[in-house]
Formats: structure tokens, C-alpha cells, sequence
């Protein structure tokens, strides 16, 4: 797992970065989050993170290589830093536990039954939450599907990743009923990316087609990436 300390220079080196379009390269939205937000000098942040790109709730294919969220929750997180050890203490709360997932296999759902799809997956997701849960994990935030129709060279109104976010709206709302000292929240982030991208200028951004879509600008979408500013916001 790569690990990223807001005592380090703002960050460890392998921290995930992107571009802008210069030579200078900025964090990622956890970067932000747990330097420029959250972090100071005397509130050191620790991160674990996880993620990988193209990841998906289940393994995409035997062959795969990437490290889908099943494997990096049961294989990686909960042998060894779930098990709380002297080297990564933490506790249920001074925790928070992020998902934000769904992306790379809504792309995968090619027979159209996108509601049996979307149920299949989040049922998988939702028993390793519960894992999470049972190793003493208390603060769970899941981040919905942004609206991957408005990136470049995508086709559709979204109808596919709204039903995603109101199913997982439903199964989040179903998990912190089953698990009583739960807290979770949600946040949108199709809202937010909706927001911006209805009116950049208010967001800082400059209001032109070009800027929101361009790589070079890398103002809105990194193709269907969200780009180093969009992140900040």
C-alpha cells in the first residue's frame, strides 16, 4: 500500500499526481484533504490509501493486474493495518474510512441491466464494509459516481450513474441501520462536478469550453479524470 504523511514535504513521493499543463505537479483530491484542509504542522494527517487506477468492486478478469477494492480491503487493509498494529495504531475514532468507487465498472456493464449490475456489486462492496466494520472501523464516507456523460468523447445522459448513486444512496442508508455505531455519510460528488462544470467562472475556472475539456488546461476533466484544480475544488 502507498502511505501519504502531511509530514513529509506535504507528501511522500509516490503520492498520486497529475499534471496541470506545466512542469509543476499537484496533489490529488487526498492530497489536498490531508495537507492544504486538513493537515498543519501541529495536526499531522495520516493516510492510507489504497486505490489504484481502473480498480473495480471485483476483479474485472482472472488476468487482471489491477488490485480491485475486494483484494485491497481483505487482502491488503485487514491483515495488516486493520489489525491495529504498534506501527499503524489507530482507532474507530480518529478514523475515517473513504469509498469512492463504481467508475470502472459501470464501463464493464455492457448487457445494459444496469439495476441487477449496480445490486450485484454493491452487495459485494457493502460485506466488506461490514469487515471493515467488525475489525473496528466506526466513520465511513462513500463518494457517488460524478457525471461521467459530460467528459469528453462520452455519449449518454447519465441515466446510468444517477441509478448508481440512488441505489448506493439506498445502501448506505441500509448499513447504518444494521450497524448502530456506524456513521455514514455521502457525498456527491455528480452535484459537485455538475456544478462546476454548469458554471466554471464561479469555481475559478476559466468559461470556455476549451478550459473545462482540454488536457492541456486540465481546468475540469483529465479526460474521464477529474484534472489537479478540479480536485482542489
Amino acid at each position: 500500500h502507498s502511505m501519504y504523511d502531511g509530514r513529509i514535504n506535504g507528501l511522500w513521493t509516490e503520492c498520486p499526481r497529475e499534471s496541470d499543463g506545466t512542469k509543476q505537479l499537484k496533489p490529488n483530491w487526498v492530497g489536498w484533504l490531508s495537507t492544504e484542509f486538513y493537515g498543519s504542522p501541529s495536526h499531522h494527517i495520516l493516510v492510507y490509501d489504497y486505490a489504484v487506477g481502473g480498480a473495480t468492486v471485483v476483479s474485472s478478469s482472472p488476468q487482471s493486474r489491477i488490485t480491485c477494492v475486494t483484494e485491497q480491503i481483505q487482502d491488503q487493509f485487514l491483515p495488516h493495518v486493520g489489525k491495529k498494529p504498534d506501527w499503524a495504531p489507530w482507532t474507530a475514532s480518529d478514523s475515517l474510512f473513504v469509498t469512492w468507487i463504481g467508475i470502472n465498472d459501470m464501463a464493464h456493464c455492457m448487457s445494459g441491466e444496469y439495476d441487477t449490475f449496480i445490486r450485484q456489486n454493491l452487495n459485494t462492496l457493502f460485506q466488506h464494509q461490514t469487515s471493515l466494520y467488525n475489525a473496528g472501523a466506526r466513520n465511513f464516507l462513500f463518494i457517488d459516481l460524478p457525471p461521467i456523460h459530460l467528459c469528453p468523447r462520452s455519449r449518454g445522459d447519465g441515466a446510468p450513474f444517477r441509478l448508481w448513486n440512488t441505489i448506493l444512496a439506498e445502501y448506505v442508508a441500509t448499513f447504518a441501520a444494521q450497524h448502530d455505531e456506524a456513521t455514514t455519510m455521502v457525498f456527491s460528488s455528480y452535484r459537485t462536478f455538475s456544478e462546476i462544470l454548469a458554471d466554471p467562472k464561479r469555481h475559478g475556472f476559466e468559461n470556455s469550453e476549451r478550459a473545462l475539456y482540454c488536457r492541456e488546461r486540465a481546468c475540469g476533466f483529465l479526460d474521464a479524470q477529474p484534472a489537479a484544480p478540479q480536485e482542489e475544488v
